[in-house]
């Protein structure tokens, strides 16, 4: 416990930063320059942090929800018009996003 409380603080000061880190992944976008796989790492460091104060609330669902961003509409409705879309995994999701891009790009050219 007293290595737990030094490392994380009190219980109150646990809640406050799980609420800021919260926050944060509620107002996460992707970075105009930044390829999915950076977006994806950047995410999963905020929801390990918040997982590492003893938070429940971060699942995969949730985690797949918030790596749904306004720049692929198209493809955020096949994914979640899936029968299995509240089993897929981020890392899922992250590969999806990828083979997406890559074949956008391979379009243009």
């Amino acid at each position: 416990d007293t290595l737990q409380l030094a490392h994380e603080g009190s219980p109150a000061v646990r809640e406050a930063k799980i609420e800021l880190l919260e926050g944060r992944l509620g107002r996460f976008v992707m970075d105009d320059k930044e390829t999915p796989q950076e977006m994806y790492d950047r995410m999963m460091i905020l929801v390990n942090k918040i997982k590492g104060l003893g938070s429940e609330d971060m699942t995969n669902h949730f985690v797949v929800k918030r790596l749904f961003g306004p720049r692929n509409p198209t493809l955020v409705s096949m994914i979640r018009e899936r029968k299995d879309f509240k089993r897929i995994t981020p890392s899922d999701i992250l590969g999806r996003i990828v083979s997406h891009e890559m074949q956008e790009e391979e379009g243009r050219e």
